[in-house]
């Protein structure tokens, strides 16, 4: 080859290394792959594997609840009632019930009875509601005198999906109101959350669907149940049961969706780790897509192009890899751009 062709080649490669450069870094700019990005968090979760949620517990209910005796749907708040004493009983640290009540339920016993135990319970007690007016107040037990009364937290428990529809993040506050998550660890931990910066932060869900324990209302409605499953857990009760539609798809589920109460107790046990997974500063986001834009391209100036391909090939699978290391320990680096440059 001679100098000028080898003038040439060298100039066409660093064209083409800025171009690919350029491409990456506008195209990250714009986040025309966000939802590429989102599966790929996907499938860290799926490789870093179940984790434990040692502080919460779900009591769920179920179609063995629905189906028994006695149940109707709605169900009677009376039995509700029993459970908050239950739990309270077997001293739970906090009760956080993911069901609303905002309207009378016809039956002015049982809506007195469920009041009465939420006011015996509080304040260890959280009540979720999705319908919060423009000054973040709500019409739990009536709201106003109703709520007062029955001294109960009252959160926002309203989610926002991802382009792809999962629920990978939790909100700090939504229309002036406090969130789920948030209301329930700050309870629990008996003062203030410290956030991080920003409105909301990712869920470190502890694994697929079923990895946070799960009792049933129907035997803690009894008494059936061994006291230390609750004891100095926050408790999220709510519906599990398809029939009601609360089932999410989330960063773990693949075959089987999240009930509602279980990614709520996911939220509450991330707060209470203070908030483990955090997405990792931009200028690395930036250097990795520099970087594999250019390797191929730079190497090639001295090498032959199988082993600038190899390279290429090998900062590829490190990217992978380091990123896969960095999830582990808790940072998101995003890294769809870059493997989309290097492969251009």
């Amino acid at each position: 080859m001679n100098r000028r062709t080898r003038r040439l080649r060298s100039t066409l490669l660093l064209i083409a290394a800025a171009l690919v450069v350029a491409g990456g870094l506008a195209a990250q700019a714009t986040d025309v792959l966000r939802r590429m990005d989102l599966t790929s968090v996907n499938t860290r979760f799926d490789i870093r594997g179940e984790r434990p949620a040692p502080d919460v517990v779900v009591v769920e209910i179920e179609d063995r609840t629905l189906n028994s005796a006695g149940a109707s749907y709605p169900l009677n708040r009376k039995w509700h009632a029993q459970v908050i004493r239950q739990l309270d009983k077997a001293g739970a640290k906090v009760i956080a019930y993911d069901i609303q009540f905002s309207e009378p339920s016809g039956d002015v016993e049982a809506d007195n009875a469920l009041i009465l135990a939420t006011r015996a319970a509080a304040p260890r007690m959280v009540m979720a509601t999705t319908e919060v007016a423009p000054d973040g107040t709500t019409k739990l037990f009536g709201g106003g005198l109703g709520l007062k009364y029955s001294r109960a937290v009252p959160a926002n428990a309203n989610y926002s999906n991802d382009p792809d529809g999962r629920i990978r993040r939790t909100a700090f506050e939504l229309q002036k109101l406090e969130t789920f998550p948030l209301a329930a660890a700050r309870v629990a931990l008996g003062r203030p959350v410290d956030t991080p910066p920003g409105d909301t932060a990712w869920i470190d869900y502890p694994g697929p669907p079923g990895t946070i324990p799960y009792l049933s209302f129907g035997d803690v409605r009894r008494g059936r149940f061994d006291p230390a499953a609750v004891r100095g857990k926050v408790v999220v009760v709510g519906f599990t049961a398809p029939s009601v539609p609360d089932l999410h798809t989330t960063s773990t589920t693949t075959n089987a969706l999240m009930p509602g109460p279980e990614i709520q107790a996911a939220a509450i046990q991330t707060v209470l780790n203070g908030f483990p997974l955090e997405s990792g500063p931009g200028w690395v986001d930036v250097l990795l897509v520099v970087l594999l834009a250019a390797i191929v391209p730079l190497a090639a100036l001295r090498l032959r192009i199988g082993y600038a391909l190899l390279l290429g090939f090998a900062a590829i699978a490190a990217t992978l890899v380091g990123a896969q290391l960095a999830f582990n320990e808790g940072t998101i680096v995003t890294v769809v751009y870059a493997l989309a440059a290097a492969v251009a």
